[in-house]
């Protein structure tokens, strides 16, 4: 699974805090979903997206 948050949080933070809140919230609630199912974080792509596996158990 591929989770990709926005490419610059911290502009996004400067110009659009609400946004910015919104895409933290969104991102949070679906990496924790994953990591509560049983998934786990292994690290990023080329594109700077969160690369989950779906299969592994704690």
């Amino acid at each position: 699974m591929l989770v990709r948050p926005p490419d610059d949080i911290e502009a996004l933070r400067r110009r659009a805090p609400e946004t910015a809140s919104r895409w933290r919230a969104a991102l949070r609630e679906s990496l924790g979903a994953l990591m509560d199912d049983g998934g786990r974080v292994l690290g990023f792509d080329s594109s700077r997206r969160y690369v989950i596996d779906t299969k592994a158990r704690s």
